[in-house]
């Protein structure tokens, strides 16, 4: 949701090209366009969902917006690219559904979490930047 609605057509396309690195996809199907469509649009719909949620909520970078919001988007992209895969392959089964669920959703809470925590200390830097120069000492 960084760069809003102007990312989707750049996701799309990364998700087809780094599909056909996956050895679960061979070939160009429709499960591989519907994963790709549902990865793109988990987020924007985890947002719109917890948008109708929080609804006094007037700034939406608070610790436990974002968290809400990446753990009902990671069960979203999870519940979603198993069932697709379930119901298009043909050697997928029941005995594979939740340890790819399970993968799906924690890979996903654990990227977010790093990009937060990367976020946190590059903004951190920023600032301490910011006031070495405005003040000449950093304040501790």
């Amino acid at each position: 949701m960084i760069y809003g609605y102007w990312a989707i057509p750049g996701l799309f396309l990364a998700h087809l090209v780094t599909s056909f690195y996956n050895d679960t996809f061979v070939t160009f199907n429709i499960g591989l366009i519907l994963i790709a469509i549902k990865s793109i649009f988990c987020v924007p719909l985890s947002a719109i969902i917890l948008k109708r949620l929080f609804i006094n909520l007037r700034i939406f970078f608070i610790p436990s917006y974002l968290i809400s919001l990446t753990l009902l988007s990671a069960f979203i992209n999870a519940s979603l690219a198993n069932l697709i895969q379930l119901n298009t392959r043909a050697d997928y089964n029941l005995e594979r559904f939740f340890p790819e669920f399970f993968g799906y959703l924690i890979g996903d809470t654990f990227g977010v979490l790093l990009v937060l925590i990367g976020y946190i200390g590059i903004r951190r830097l920023f600032y301490l930047s910011i006031e070495e120069k405005k003040y000449g000492t950093r304040f501790k």
